[in-house]
């Protein structure tokens, strides 16, 4: 049955320099089909976020056929920013000053990385006219890329019919759907595909010249998508390792034509991907972006415990900023200026800093791999709905019996197979949202299609030799059992050195700070002043000098603190994007008496100036003292750490929270509006106090903010989404956030907390007439933020909200009713 239609499970009908008339027929199928309906459906929904606001070198080149970058707000330039702001869907060269010398400026990083994207627009544009709309063909042309890419890739595993069936499968999903409008974090999905098709068919390849000539296209492909999204790195050691693999699996070849297709490979991406490396001489944001990957919030999202320990709050670019800048002090001893931000200094100093950290914890980056890992083939993406609870059957079984079926077939197809998952799921621990891993989804339908083709067969012929199965079921058994022991090893070695590092820090001597103390209502503010030690352990004047990063530890007494205590450090900055304002908790139990909390503050008088730290008035009590390391740069990084006096029997590595395919391990904490509070708001005639429309920072095209709520109508860009949301605001424990209206379509409302990514409380918002509300469940900053629900490949919302503010209405009154 080697030949049929849903039995082939080997790779010697796919042959790129002499391919069957039957797949290249139906692949010149899937790509008109593909672009065709792709067209339609973007032709609706426009495509959006992919930094539009650096597209200024595009609009440049198709005005004046220069690609150099200017300043889009100068004066000068306003109609320019009001395109790249999306306030205007045209732009028209006229609108440009004769001479634009004067506003030019050297390109950023994230341009010159993305040169391949901001050159298809570039030429887009110069030919049909700028506008955005114009860009949908070239969106349409990526999802058509995707689609062939995965008929290819599934043609490695199964037969014709099983790999179209997996092509419906991935285009159609709704999570690749609601993808398709996001032109950048889109842009890598059909060349990851297109690229690890191409390892594959080379090291199944059994001609010399065939291998290294797959090789050096997959190289070429690597490198085009390279200018699209700096992730297509990661096709260069996920080649190198196949290769190793393949190697040592099937000697087929000599180590000389395998060096030669490495070499083939290397040369056809660098030859490709040229133009953006000479652009990382300069600067970068690889070192950035894995940094930002482990900050607090992701670790909901991966579903992993958070500990006593991190690098950050908040999922913002400035935090990490701030933590490499104090790393950069810390190491070299010296006060230095603000490293440019992803300028090549900063972009080393990333990487230096990242590579610290994974020294030191190791066992947690391995954790958050596995958890990738399990999330992603298990369906489970970072969305309100996932599509588990759709499709049933966990992808983990699934990817296992195909490994175990393909491994009886061939066991480098297996070893191939088993390579993409683990390190592409592993990888995508990094940053882990469904829009950077949303590609990985086809995992899933290709492993269904692995066994679906195999159930066919079998039935086809009536036979089942369950010996051939022993093997390949054993040999992934074991992988999983020696990782869990790696693992365990691992968490081992870095519960040691933690345990020793965290010592070092609780024993470096440390300074009395003075601070001076403001009231602000129920608040109290108290500022630094005085003598202190800054990062590079020097002595200065806090008052006088123009910037000051020092490593501060507040002490605490949590035996007059009741339940828990919290302290925020306080910035006053010129845009959200600049405020590093964190609130720290330390909870209070019969065994934990005391508390250490250490705080680094970077840039204390900078853009976000730091106005000192901010407690409730009845938990400055709880506060000992507040203390300055003097010497931080004897401590390898400027961690947040907070230290019950019995830290040390606390877990010093992240582990899983639970099975990722478990509704436990959901980030997002769902919320019931209390069930009387219908009669309640009825009875008393409460009413909700609404936000304003001032109050909303950010709402969906197609939706508009009115002086009471939210109008949600049109067709959205994507089926679930943040649809409208609020400028960060105080809110204390207790108060009642609702909203009231009636619509046709689902929705939520909830409470994203400081960090911006993690949902404290959410309601679901039903159709018909509603009234649904949520718990403010602490004191702190939040984002009222409505998402969309939606379901449907056009996905179009129909909600009309009345109101949009707080109830005056608490669960103590209703308690006491």
């Amino acid at each position: 049955m080697k030949g049929t239609v849903l039995g082939n499970l080997s790779v010697a009908s796919i042959r790129l320099f002499r391919g069957t008339f039957g797949d290249a027929v139906i692949a010149t199928i899937v790509i008109v089909v593909a672009f065709l309906a792709a067209l339609n459906y973007l032709s609706k929904t426009g495509v959006s976020e992919f930094y539009e606001i650096l597209f200024a070198p595009a609009v440049n080149f198709a005005c004046t056929g220069e690609y150099k970058d200017v300043d889009p707000y100068k004066r000068e330039l306003a109609p320019l920013l009001q395109f790249l702001n999306r306030k205007s869907e045209t732009f028209d060269c006229k609108s440009l000053p004769g001479d634009l010398e004067p506003f030019r400026k050297p390109q950023d990083a994230v341009q010159k990385s993305t040169l391949y994207l901001m050159g298809s627009a570039a030429l887009v544009w110069r030919n049909f006219g700028i506008s955005w709309a114009a860009l949908v063909p070239l969106g349409a042309a990526l999802v058509a890329l995707f689609s062939v890419s995965v008929y290819a890739l599934s043609r490695l595993f199964v037969g014709r019919l099983v790999a179209i069936a997996v092509v419906l499968l991935a285009t159609l999903s709704p999570l690749h759907v609601s993808m398709m409008h996001a032109l950048r974090d889109y842009s890598k999905a059909p060349f990851i595909i297109a690229s690890v098709f191409l390892i594959g068919a080379a090291i199944l390849e059994r001609s010399k010249a065939r291998f290294i000539g797959y090789a050096a296209l997959a190289g070429l492909v690597a490198g085009l998508g390279f200018g699209f999204r700096s992730d297509m790195i990661l096709i260069f050691p996920f080649f190198c390792v196949a290769a190793i693999l393949a190697f040592f699996f099937e000697r087929k070849h000599s180590l000389s034509v395998f060096i030669g297709a490495l070499a083939s490979f290397a040369v056809a991406f660098f030859l490709a991907a040229g133009p953006m490396f000479a652009g990382y001489g300069t600067g970068g944001i690889l070192g950035h972006v894995a940094l930002l990957g482990l900050v607090v919030p992701f670790n909901s999202s991966l579903a992993v415990t958070s500990t006593f320990y991190d690098i950050g709050g908040q999922y913002l670019d400035r935090s990490i900023w701030n933590f490499v800048n104090a790393y950069y002090a810390m190491r070299h001893h010296t006060p230095h200026e603000a490293l440019e931000f992803i300028g090549a200094d900063y972009n080393r100093a990333a990487f230096q800093a990242y590579l610290a950290y994974v020294q030191i914890f190791p066992a947690d980056i391995l954790t958050r791999s596995v958890a990738s890992l399990l999330r992603i083939i298990n369906l489970d993406f970072d969305l309100p709905n996932t599509q588990l609870s759709i499709y049933g059957l966990p992808g983990a079984v699934l990817a296992f019996l195909a490994l175990v079926v393909i491994g009886a077939r061939r066991a480098l197809l297996a070893v191939f197979f088993l390579t993409f998952i683990v390190f592409f799921c592993g990888t995508s621990s990094i940053q882990f949202q469904h829009r950077h891993a949303f590609y990985l989804e086809l995992i899933y339908w290709l492993s269904l299609g692995i066994l679906v083709s195999f159930a066919a067969r079998v039935a086809w012929t009536r036979r089942f030799d369950w010996r051939r199965y022993v093997l390949p079921t054993l040999v992934p058994a074991a992988l999983i059992l020696v990782g869990a022991g790696v693992l365990l090893g691992v968490r081992l070695y870095q519960e040691s050195g933690v345990t020793t590092l965290v010592r070092a820090y609780e024993t470096e001597p440390r300074a009395p700070v003075t601070v001076q103390r403001t009231e602000d209502g129920n608040d109290v503010l108290l500022t630094p002043s005085g003598m202190l030690y800054d990062l590079a352990g020097n002595r200065v004047d806090y008052e006088k000098q123009e910037r000051v990063d020092s490593y501060f530890v507040v002490s605490v007494d949590l035996a007059n603190c009741g339940q828990a205590f919290s302290i925020r450090t306080q910035f006053i900055a010129p845009s959200p994007n600049f405020d590093d304002s964190r609130t720290y908790r330390v909870s209070h139990d019969e065994a934990s008496q005391q508390a250490m909390i250490f705080i680094p503050i970077v840039f204390a008088k900078a853009e976000a100036q730091f106005l000192g730290f901010k407690v409730r008035r009845e938990h400055e009590k709880c506060i000992r003292r507040i203390e300055v390391v003097e010497k931080p740069f004897h401590l390898p990084l400027a961690l947040n750490l907070t230290l019950a006096d019995r830290w040390a029997d606390e877990p010093m590595y992240q582990r899983l929270m639970a099975e990722p395919f478990r509704e436990e391990t959901r980030h997002r904490v769902i919320t019931t509006t209390p069930p009387s509070l219908l009669d309640i708001a009825s009875d008393q005639q409460l009413q909700i106090t609404p936000f304003g429309r001032a109050a909303w920072t950010f709402v969906e095209k197609n939706n508009r903010a009115t002086d009471d709520g939210i109008i949600f109508a049109g067709l959205a860009p994507y089926r679930h989404g943040y649809g409208a949301q609020t400028k960060a605001m105080w809110l204390t424990k207790g108060m009642i956030v609702a909203a009231s209206g009636q619509g046709s379509t689902v929705a939520s409302i909830g409470l994203l907390d400081e960090s911006n990514r993690r949902w404290a409380a959410m309601a679901r918002i039903p159709t018909g007439r509603f009234l649904s509300a949520v718990e403010v469940p602490h004191d702190g900053m939040y984002k009222v933020t409505i998402s969309q629900e939606l379901d449907g490949l056009l996905p179009s919302a129909s909600i009309d909200f009345d109101d949009v503010g707080i109830l005056a209405y608490s669960r103590s009154a209703d308690r006491n009713r």
